[in-house]
């Protein structure tokens, strides 16, 4: 078995500087990122959580994916898992933390 993993960084503060907002939205989140992250409270940490795992899955697989193709979506307790073009990723595992100032993410391929 191979494990590979990738960890990502970005200033939440930076995310909210993004003047278009749904139109950044719209392009790198699908439907169901858009309406789990809206009920948060503060939705720019949930938004920026989910970028990173994204950026990170995309750096460590290498491929071209859109990242409207890769969905961080989350069980009702809260815990993080992958789609990629509609279809659940068993081997690729996510975990997300904040500050207040920086989300992180991890990626974890299991090959």
């Amino acid at each position: 078995m191979v494990i590979q993993s990738k960890i990502e960084v970005l200033s939440i503060k930076k995310f909210s500087l993004i003047k278009n907002k749904k139109k950044f939205l719209n392009n790198n989140f699908s439907e169901r990122e858009i309406s789990y992250c809206n009920k948060k409270s503060n939705s720019d940490i949930s938004f920026i959580g989910k970028l990173c795992s994204k950026n990170a899955l995309k750096k460590l697989i290498g491929k071209k994916f859109k990242k409207r193709d890769i969905e961080i979506l989350n069980t009702k307790k809260g815990r993080p898992y992958v789609y990629i073009k509609g279809r659940r990723m068993g081997n690729i595992y996510c975990s997300i933390s904040h500050t207040g100032e920086n989300a992180v993410a991890l990626i974890v391929i299991k090959r």
